[in-house]
């Protein structure tokens, strides 16, 4: 989205809101002289009194789980907007997730805020409880979203179901805008490799994803498809061991050295919400992409066309044979895959001019 806005002839600044480790670098080197980054200041929370905590609990389970729309929020940010509107003068500001949301209160009406809301936060823990996982990261009521939300005179939906969940609960305008995708032609575009490809950072959602597909999928694979290989790449393999059939190839400095090592990309998340950027990120890439249903939300056009689904280890296996026995199945995958890709962008970018003109 910033290169994009960047690209249309748009002064963008970053501000940096520090809650988690990254490559502050990489990031120093792409905005230059407009990364502002503000170190991480929690809000002290008050607490209730124990007994009368532990009564709530047992009468509305659900607050074991969930936060308030502000309980995470930078309290050093607002102080450092302040200082930076004195030397900028800005006429849109975009913030990313509803729990950062409080910056609004520091603009007047007369600028334009827009929240690229990533996700739904609403009962977000419920997901993990049914799956039977402990729920992490943010979790929140309708109400504490809808005031996030609210903050805003434009809210992002990264896909449909999320627009339609969000237009239910605020009469703000909502639009739905996906992710813009670097486009890559294929690599091997007359046949499939035998090596398949999970990208994915250490988070919970990854680590139960890659976990499954290593105990209960892939001991199938490997029996029926010999000579298969699984790289991984990213830091989730900081939470993996070393097995048959598996290369951790661990962070890489560009992503395009993993994807050109492999054909044929798996997404085996088995819970989550919102768009899933692996997948997206894979077809911009003309892979063809084996998925689970869970993971390919959002995208269930492209089914059979610009990828397979599968769920069960006999399906995985047969999508796998698909793809490297029949080269006109797979050429078709990636073409179809470039296709959704390039047809993806061009909604994006004109949802995104028509926010930004």
């Amino acid at each position: 989205m910033a290169s994009f806005l960047i690209n249309q002839g748009h002064e963008v600044h970053f501000l940096h809101s520090f809650q988690q480790l990254c490559d502050e670098d990489q990031m120093k080197a792409f905005w230059k002289d407009k990364y502002h980054v503000v170190k991480y200041k929690k809000p002290v929370i008050k607490q209730e009194n124990k007994y009368v905590n532990k009564a709530k609990h047992f009468l509305n389970r659900n607050l074991k789980y969930q936060i308030k729309t502000d309980d995470i929020y930078n309290l050093l940010l607002d102080d450092y907007i302040k200082d930076l509107k004195k030397r900028i003068s800005f006429d849109i500001v975009i913030v990313e997730y509803i729990f950062l949301s409080k910056a609004f209160l520091n603009f007047d009406k007369n600028v334009l805020k827009i929240i690229d809301t990533h996700d739904l936060m609403t009962d977000r823990h419920k997901m993990f409880l049914k799956n039977g996982k402990e729920p992490s990261w943010f979790s929140t009521t309708a109400k504490e979203e809808k005031k996030g939300l609210e903050r805003a005179d434009i809210i992002i939906a990264i896909q449909e179901h999320d627009k339609k969940f969000f237009t239910r609960l605020t009469k703000r305008k909502v639009v739905n805008v996906g992710h813009i995708l670097r486009l890559h032609e294929p690599v091997n575009p007359d046949y499939a490799r035998n090596k398949l490809l999970f990208v994915g950072s250490i988070n919970p959602i990854n680590q139960y994803g890659i976990s499954h597909f290593l105990e209960n999928i892939y001991p199938l694979i490997l029996e029926k498809i010999p000579g298969i290989e699984l790289i991984i790449a990213g830091n989730i393999c900081d939470d993996l061991k070393e097995m048959e059939g598996v290369k951790l190839l661990r962070e890489v400095e560009n992503i395009k050295t993993a994807y050109d090592m492999t054909d044929i990309v798996i997404n085996s998340l088995i819970l989550g919400t919102g768009l899933k950027i692996k997948m997206i990120e894979a077809l911009g890439y003309s892979k063809a992409v084996i998925s689970t249903a869970v993971g390919a939300e959002g995208l269930e056009d492209g089914v059979g066309k610009s990828y397979l689904l599968a769920d069960t280890p006999e399906e995985y296996v047969d999508a796998i044979n698909k793809i490297l026995t029949d080269p006109e199945a797979y050429s078709g995958l990636c073409h179809n895959a470039r296709y959704l890709a390039e047809t993806w962008n061009k909604r994006n970018a004109s949802q995104l001019t028509e926010l930004f003109k």
